[in-house]
């Protein structure tokens, strides 16, 4: 996948959320309270689903936002434990189910969400917040009382950010936030959420760029016998690097929208995740990958490298070989090993 930095892209849903039972609820008593499920709270199965599907040109709409509501006023079913019968205040909670920092929700590498509760009763509320007291009083009988299956179920809204442009799609289908009800403000149970709220969303780009070799190759990096390994460099006796073409192809970028393009590398394990030997399945061997210059490129983000994009192509040219990772030699034995490194292109 090719990841591009910058972008923000914004897409607010609309909506409210419920709090009362609607006209035609079939209001049923129950027995025995639902376990662990405390007295003055609410709790319910059902779930909230919104659902965003686009396409975005990246480079002529870097701020492009849609409006989208989502609702689920059928199908919900609600349980409700109070002791007495009460009449009063009603309280809301509602709780992040992805990282969270400031308010927004981290979904992957790419995007980002919040959701906001307005309605109802509920003012402009952003996920999370805790015991908010709606303006709208509720009710709720004597004993264990279900509400359904009409009972009003929960509209919000959500906006859904871009975190950095990228080509191709981003996908995001997992639970957003949890919202609990309760008649009194007690710490809430958070095994029982009155309703779940879902996301579905789907991110295109218009633009595309792909590697000319495909999104995954292999590199056979042949035989060496372990007397000929070196610490840090290449094999002895005429070893040759083995040599891939990473250039990039791009169609609907303009030279004019970008002029370079960012490429770096990324791999998994141990010894030496974070140094420039990329690691393998056997303890001790590393592989060094290097420019048609020689110098050797090291891992990570930080450690990106620019090439030139003209015509819609970057031209990108990686040799690799194999190596003893400083401080290991004694580990190096005998057999076939494997490695895997991911290379991504972004946007300086």
């Amino acid at each position: 996948m090719i990841l591009f930095p910058h972008l923000r892209y914004l897409i607010a849903l609309a909506g409210s959320l419920a709090v009362s039972t609607a006209n035609g609820t079939t209001i049923v008593r129950t027995s025995p309270v639902p376990e662990g499920l405390p007295a003055w709270q609410c709790s319910g199965p059902s779930i909230v689903n919104a659902y965003v599907n686009k396409q975005i040109d990246g480079s002529s709409q870097p701020r492009y936002s849609s409006l989208h509501a989502f609702t689920r006023y059928s199908g919900v079913s609600t349980i409700c434990n109070c002791p007495t019968y009460y009449s009063g205040d009603l309280f809301f909670t509602a709780t992040a189910s992805q990282p969270e920092a400031d308010g927004w929700l981290k979904l992957n590498d790419n995007l980002s969400a919040r959701v906001i509760i307005d309605g109802h009763g509920i003012s402009n509320q952003q996920v999370p917040f805790f015991q908010v007291r709606s303006s709208q009083s509720g009710s709720c009988p004597s004993g264990t009382t279900s509400y359904g299956p009409d009972s009003p179920g929960t509209d919000g809204q959500i906006e859904l950010r871009v975190d950095r442009n990228f080509l191709g799609e981003s996908n995001f289908s997992g639970e957003l936030a949890r919202i609990y009800r309760q008649y009194n403000r007690d710490e809430p149970s958070y095994s029982h959420p009155f309703i779940r709220i879902n996301g579905n969303f789907t991110i295109k780009t218009t633009q595309n760029c792909s590697f000319r070799v495909g999104d995954t190759f292999t590199v056979d990096l042949g035989s060496t016998p372990i007397n000929q390994l070196n610490v840090g460099a290449p094999p002895d006796l005429g070893y040759i690097p083995r040599q891939i073409d990473l250039s990039v192809d791009c169609a609907n970028i303009s030279d004019n929208d970008v002029s370079e393009l960012e490429f770096f590398a990324t791999a998994a394990g141990t010894p030496d995740t974070d140094g420039p030997y990329i690691a393998t399945s056997k303890p001790g061997i590393g592989v060094a990958m290097m420019d048609t210059s020689g110098s050797l490129m090291k891992l990570g983000v930080e450690n990106r490298v620019t090439q030139p994009l003209q015509g819609g192509s970057a031209q990108k040219q990686v040799r690799f070989y194999p190596t003893i990772v400083p401080g290991q030699k004694s580990e190096v034995t005998p057999g076939p090993y494997n490695a895997a490194v991911t290379i991504t292109v972004t946007l300086p």
